[in-house]
């Protein structure tokens, strides 16, 4: 016979006490009694005014066991509020390098956000990026819009899901929310334009449907906006030009659709637009011109202290899979602190403005997969600081230009299925970082030049279907790491 049967359940809560409450928690599974008894409010109250002690400082940093607690043991969220975090101002649990080995400690949990939080209404500060400490599953509860003086949420990386609730609209302090990388789905709420304050909304690769809220317009010290991938309709609304604080700007990888209207040029801060990978998004050339035309800033400086030194030191422009059509504008040769143009993939026609030799901080160029033509523009030489070149898939003829040889940084050049004449040029050898150069499906002629084999870095070389003559150099054998090579058509003449 089991002697729980037979004991009253204020004993057997009196006995139970007594063990540290994250092996009570445990001990839940012994029989269906022992569940009944330790599982109820008073138990977990009795339980832990054995073991706590004082009230936690005002700042969770290093969890123990009774912090993780909070979210990982149901039944005990309402007493370890009452009995040791009602004062918190900060759960703050990063990871980083030298915390590492303090968190690899603790045992792993799995838990819930408990709608007990609601009930720490000191905080300001919920930082719990997964960690080895506890990973978030189920919902957000609507009980968080109680926090009204929260200032900053990060519940990134874990596995939450369901939506956003409408209750966040309420925490009038917020200026930061990192959700990103969970489960979460549903329209974003339209209550997100209530916060008036906020500057940083991070919630990309979730599952949310629906279309940007125009709200959002009202978010007007927003300075980062990150939507990418999910699964987002509609247009972009033209309220987010409103936001005329905002510096980087993503929502690629959704199912965006409809002109892009016109007004961005007002983003006067604007270092990064990202709106690649949706199909059905494209933009005017009239707006095109109007960006282009932009006043783009330096950035600002950063504070003494930053754990991202290089977060903020470049600006982008990434356009491909957009279906853009009409010209490359000249005028984006005025954005002279851009670092990375990336246009492929779209149907842009006409040639390669000889404009864009005026970036000379310009490190990544991809045009490829578009119909350009007209050649090359020697130009492009004056860009130093280019490390990759794609113009691979276009309809570009004439030479390659002998300029090129003045990239002393470029490590690949993909100019592949094109129409380009004429030999290779012997100036390439001075590209000594070059890894990749990928010239196939032209129409160019004459040898293989010897400088070519000055390339010490070279891996991948492809020159086939071209009308190459003669033999390799015997000096190939110099390319120790070339582990790709694809010659074929030396020799011969395309049909």
């Amino acid at each position: 016979m089991n002697f729980t049967t037979s004991v009253p359940t204020e004993l057997i809560q009196q006995i139970f006490a007594w063990i540290p409450p994250i092996e009570t928690f445990r001990l839940r599974s012994i029989n269906k009694r022992i569940w009944h008894c330790i599982s109820d409010p008073h138990f977990a109250s009795l339980n832990l005014k054995h073991f706590v002690q004082l009230p936690l400082p005002l700042s969770s940093f290093y969890p123990e066991d009774l912090d993780i607690g909070l979210f990982a043991w149901p039944g005990y969220q309402a007493a370890l509020v009452e009995l040791r975090h009602k004062a918190l101002e900060r759960i703050f649990w990063p990871v980083t390098k030298n915390r590492i080995s303090r968190f690899a400690a603790l045992r792993k949990s799995v838990g819930r956000i408990p709608r007990e939080l609601g009930l720490i209404t000191n905080l300001r500060v919920l930082e719990l990026p997964r960690n080895p400490c506890v990973t978030l599953y189920g919902t957000i509860p609507h009980e968080i819009g109680l926090l009204l003086n929260l200032v900053f949420l990060a519940l990134n990386n874990h596995e939450l899901e369901g939506p956003i609730p409408a209750s966040i609209g309420n925490l009038k302090l917020l200026d930061t929310i990192y959700i990103g990388g969970n489960k979460l789905s549903g329209p974003l709420p339209i209550e997100l334009g209530n916060l008036t304050k906020l500057e940083r909304f991070h919630a990309l690769s979730n599952q949310f449907t629906g279309a940007i809220p125009a709200e959002l317009g009202k978010c007007v010290n927003l300075q980062e906006l990150f939507l990418q991938g999910n699964d987002i309709v509609g247009g972009v609304p033209a309220e987010l030009w409103d936001l005329v604080q905002m510096e980087r700007l993503n929502l690629s990888r959704n199912r965006l659709s409809g002109e892009i209207p016109a007004g961005i040029e007002r983003l006067t801060h604007l270092r990064e637009l990202y709106v690649g990978g949706n199909n059905g998004l494209y933009a005017s050339e009239v707006m095109r011109a109007r960006v282009i035309e932009a006043r783009y800033l330096p950035p600002p400086p950063l504070p003494v202290e930053t754990t991202q030194p290089d977060e903020y030191d470049h600006a982008h422009l990434i356009l491909g899979d957009n279906a853009l059509v009409g010209h490359i504008p000249c005028e984006i040769g005025k954005l002279t602190l851009l670092r990375v143009l990336e246009l492929p993939r779209n149907a842009l026609t006409g040639p390669i403005p000889s404009e864009l030799g005026n970036l000379v901080n310009l490190e990544y160029l991809a045009l490829n997969q578009n119909s350009l033509t007209g050649c090359i523009p020697s130009q492009l030489g004056n860009m130093a600081n280019l490390d990759t070149l794609y113009l691979g898939g276009n309809n570009l003829n004439g030479l390659i230009p002998s300029e090129l040889g003045n990239l002393t940084k470029l490590e690949r050049f993909h100019a592949l299925n094109n129409q380009l004449t004429g030999e290779i040029p012997k100036e390439i050898g001075s590209c000594l970082v070059l890894r990749e150069l990928m010239l196939q499906g032209n129409r160019l002629e004459g040898g293989i030049p010897v400088e070519i084999c000055a390339l010490g870095s070279l891996q991948k070389l492809d020159l086939c279907r071209n009308r190459l003559e003669g033999e390799l150099p015997r000096e190939m054998n110099r390319l120790v790491h070339l582990r790709e090579l694809n010659e074929e058509a030396v020799g011969e003449h395309d049909s």
